[in-house]
Order: structure tokens, then C-alpha cells, then sequence
């Protein structure tokens, strides 16, 4: 029985090494060699390469476009027009038994034309408004799209770090196992410790190391999710550092100036402010078609006629006038009151949706508070449970080397101090998320 003890104890102790040896390596390996990247780095790479970012770049490229349009509405426009036709059969008409050519062979003609508009019952400052009032839109939404990348950044950098702390929890729970386990086989050598213990000891190593190499493949998991989200090559060898956000520039002591501030910041509805007013700039120039249009009109032409080319030897025709156009629709097939009718509508539409975000981002606003009030106090309790599962482990331990103590309390204060880190991980990056949550309810993520 004893040779056969002997040979269980160095068959488990080099199948546990070998295993630990293999967890050593993966660890090892774990920290990224190449360039480092922060949280800001990672942000700004995340600007650069985002596809979103990009199209509203673009877009506000297209509304200020639009902008300088709609502001040549309204100023004077100036024509010119220049021709020149040859004649190569010219008609004859026979007079006294004569043949007389009609027109000449070569004609050339210039015209200037220029047109000032005079009234038009608002509609030319109602096309401006609306122009600005779009771009105004398409702003608020980039700044809604890049406050949502800036999330997407930090939730994802967060989800790394939680990972490579589980990673370091698995880690500690294997070095426990470990320690354990020497300490059955010692006990065991003085004829204090069973099979069992010993067997259980092993199990609870094997475990570990299971733990421990799924924590590291999470941990490259996330990783790679990260690159993806701020553009890297996935097989770019990159190192990324920082810690979780502890703090924010928001003042979280009262809910209401924080609901305040999110009705006045927040982008989603700025864009539906700017919405509405352009709905109603909009119903403006519809009304205004219905007014007369009164505009100052100018033009002037002169002629060249002749068989040849002798332009400096024969004299131009010209003609110049000046005018006033009136003009105004009298009937035209209830276009207008449609146009009117859907422009009230469409008005009616964002201001139902304006008051829902309203509600919306009050209730957001308000669970964020409370979640990060939550977490903070999490915070504290997980703290204070660490040191009483680093106590408990200590006591069990000497418990157990006394005799007074079983390995069962061992393993169980061990598992207690393994969910008390992992608790304390949770709740950091918990705590993290609530922040960047409440800062985005409000308004004011990446301020």
C-alpha cells in the first residue's frame, strides 16, 4: 500500500506541474509586445477609422453645401449668352427680274440678362433658414454618433481590463490550489491526512488550471474585440494600458440638475429642436409661394450681321431694357395646401417625438444615477468582503495544519476568497460602465 501511495503521490505531482507549467507559459505570454495604447489613443484611433464618423463628416460636408445654396437665393442672377450661326444657302427673292439674297452669311449675337427679386413674401430668408437649420441637425447628430463611439470605445477597454483581472483571479486560485495541495501531501507524510483529502486536493488543481486557460482566452477575446472596435489589425501586436474611470466631471450629489442638463445637452434632441424649427421655417416658404413674386429684370443684346468678317468696319445692333415681373400663382390644383397640411403634419410628428425622448431620456438619466449609487456602495461592501475571505482563508489554513480544522473549510474559504475578487473585479468595472452610462444619459460623454 505505501509503494503504491508513493508512486499516486509522483504521478499526481508531475501531472500537476506539467499542467501548472502550461498555465506559467500561457501568462507569460499574455502581455502584448509592440505599441502601447491608452484609452485616448484608443478613442482617437476609433474616430479616425470608424465608418459612422466618417459618413457624418461627410454629411455635414453636404448640409454646409447646402448652406451656401440656399444663400444664393435671393441674389441678383446674371445671364450671358453667345452664339454664332452661318448661313451657307441664304434665300433670294427675284425683284425687276433681279435675284436679291435675303439675311446675310454670318451672324453672330451677344446677351446679357440680369434678374433681381424684389419680394417674395419670405420665402428667399425661409429657404436660408431652413439650409442652417439642417446643418444645425446634422451636427447634433455627429456629436450623438461620436459620444456613442467614445461608449463603445471605453465599454469594450473595460471588458479587457475585467478580463485580465478574472485572468489574475484564476491565477490566484490556482496558486491556492496549488499551496493546498502541498500542504495535504505534508500532512500526509505524517499520517494526518487521508487519500481522499489528497484526491480532492488534485481535483481542485485541475480545475484551476481549466479556470486559469479559459481566463486567458477570454482575456485574448477581448482583445481582439477591442482592436476590432478602435480598427487595429487583429494580428497587430499591440500592448494596452490603463485602469477603470473612477471619476467624472458631473456633480452625481442631486438627480434633478443632472435631468436638467440632459434636456438641454443632449444631442438626440437638439437635433429634434433644430427638426422642428426647420418644419417650421419650412411651413413659412409653403405659405410664401402663395404670395407674389416681384422681381427686377434687365437685359441687353447686340447683333453682328454680314457676309464676311468685317467686324470692325460695320456697326453692332444693340438693344437694351428694363423691366418689372410680377408674378403669382392663381390656381394651382390645391398643390399648395397639400404641401401646407403635410409640412403641419411633419411639425406635429417631431414634437410627439421630442416630448417621448424627453420622457426617455428622464427615465435614463435617473437609472444611471441610481446604478451608479448601487455600485459605489457595491464598491465598498466587496472591498470589505475581500479582507474578511483573506482572513477566513488564514484561519482555515491554521485550522487545518493544527488539527482542529478540516480540509473541506480550507477549500471552501479558498472559494470564498476566489468569488470575493472576483466580486471587487465585477464591481470595478462596474462602477466604470455607470459612470460612462450616466455621462452619455446626460450628454456629456467625451467633454
Amino acid at each position: 500500500m505505501g509503494i503504491w501511495e508513493t508512486g499516486m503521490n509522483r504521478a499526481y505531482k508531475i501531472w500537476f506541474l506539467r499542467g501548472a507549467s502550461i498555465v506559467c507559459v500561457l501568462f507569460h505570454k499574455l502581455p502584448a509586445q509592440g505599441d502601447t495604447i491608452d484609452l485616448n489613443n484608443a478613442i482617437a484611433l476609433a474616430m479616425k477609422y470608424n465608418e459612422q464618423i466618417q459618413l457624418s463628416v461627410l454629411e455635414d460636408s453636404q448640409a454646409h453645401e447646402r448652406v451656401r445654396e440656399a444663400q444664393a437665393v435671393g441674389l441678383p442672377r446674371i445671364d450671358m449668352s453667345l452664339g454664332y450661326d452661318r448661313n451657307w444657302l441664304l434665300p433670294s427673292l427675284i425683284f425687276n427680274g433681279n435675284s436679291v439674297k435675303l439675311g446675310s452669311k454670318n451672324n453672330i449675337s451677344a446677351r446679357l440678362d440680369f434678374q433681381q427679386s424684389l419680394f417674395s413674401g419670405g420665402r428667399v430668408s425661409g429657404v436660408r433658414q431652413i439650409a442652417q437649420l439642417n446643418r444645425a441637425a446634422v451636427k447634433e447628430r455627429y456629436n450623438q454618433i461620436h459620444q456613442e463611439v467614445i461608449f463603445l470605445v471605453e465599454n469594450a477597454f473595460y471588458e479587457l481590463l475585467v478580463k485580465r483581472e478574472l485572468g489574475a483571479v484564476a491565477a490566484l486560485a490556482l496558486k491556492n490550489a496549488r499551496t493546498s495541495l502541498d500542504q495535504v501531501q505534508a500532512l500526509r507524510a505524517a499520517g494526518r491526512s487521508s487519500q481522499y483529502e489528497f484526491l480532492r486536493a488534485g481535483v481542485q488543481v485541475s480545475e484551476a488550471i481549466a479556470d486559469s486557460i479559459r481566463a486567458h482566452n477570454a482575456v485574448l477575446l477581448a482583445e481582439m474585440e477591442f482592436k476590432d472596435i478602435i480598427g487595429l489589425n487583429l494580428n497587430r501586436s499591440v500592448e494596452f494600458v490603463g485602469d477603470f474611470r473612477t471619476q467624472t466631471a458631473l456633480s452625481l450629489d442631486q438627480l434633478e440638475p443632472l435631468i436638467e442638463r440632459a434636456l438641454s445637452e443632449r444631442p438626440e434632441l437638439l437635433q429634434l429642436g433644430h427638426r422642428i424649427q426647420q418644419q417650421k421655417a419650412n411651413l413659412a416658404v409653403e405659405k410664401a409661394r402663395r404670395m407674389p413674386d416681384i422681381s427686377l429684370v434687365a437685359s441687353g443684346q447686340s447683333q453682328f450681321q454680314s457676309d464676311s468678317f468685317d467686324i470692325g468696319k460695320r456697326e453692332w445692333r444693340k438693344n437694351w431694357s428694363t423691366g418689372v415681373i410680377l408674378q403669382m400663382s392663381i390656381f394651382d390644383g390645391m398643390r399648395s395646401s397639400a404641401r401646407i397640411a403635410q409640412a403641419k403634419n411633419g411639425m406635429g410628428k417631431i414634437e410627439l417625438e421630442k416630448r417621448r425622448l424627453e420622457r426617455l431620456i428622464r427615465l435614463e438619466v435617473e437609472q444611471s444615477w441610481l446604478r451608479w449609487h448601487e455600485v459605489n456602495a457595491r464598491m465598498t461592501m466587496q472591498e470589505e468582503s475581500v479582507k474578511q475571505a483573506e482572513k477566513g482563508l488564514e484561519i482555515a489554513v491554521s485550522r487545518y495544519k493544527m488539527g482542529s480544522g478540516t480540509q473541506l473549510e480550507v477549500l471552501n474559504a479558498q472559494l470564498v476568497l476566489v468569488q470575493s475578487h472576483t466580486g471587487i473585479a465585477l464591481a470595478r468595472r462596474d462602477r466604470a460602465l455607470s459612470l460612462i452610462l450616466l455621462e452619455r444619459a446626460v450628454g456629456t460623454l467625451g467633454h
